[in-house]
């Protein structure tokens, strides 16, 4: 059975060098990972093994979610980053076009009124 399409939801959170602790207010990027680049990576890689659609989802949106947020104005720096797949299509990403692509992912960064 084909891979379904993962819509996944990164939050980077950065941090303070010396003290570890959070410095900034955390940022969110959407990231739609087709089923077709789980699978290619799931034939590619020996690590895949046993790991879920949505295990493989997060992993390969955090090569994306970072770089979408540095575009966006986001600074380097030692940073937190959490993922979650997400059981449907988000509804804030409809009928807006992706911010960013990479190697077949699509990434949007939620805009203020995405969340009113």
């Amino acid at each position: 059975m084909p891979s379904p399409d993962i819509y996944v939801q990164i939050t980077v959170t950065p941090h303070d060098r010396e003290s570890e602790r959070p410095s900034d207010s955390p940022q969110t990027v959407i990231v739609e990972v087709p089923g077709t680049r789980i699978e290619r990576y799931r034939k590619q890689s020996p690590y895949a093994g046993e790991a879920s659609d949505e295990q493989l989802a997060e992993y390969l949106a955090g090569e994306i979610g970072p770089h979408a947020l540095a575009r966006a104005g986001f600074r380097s720096g030692r940073w937190c980053i959490d993922s979650v797949a997400l059981p449907q299509h988000p509804k804030l990403i409809e009928a807006r076009q992706s911010d960013l692509s990479y190697d077949s992912m699509k990434a949007w960064l939620p805009t203020r009124q995405s969340f009113v």
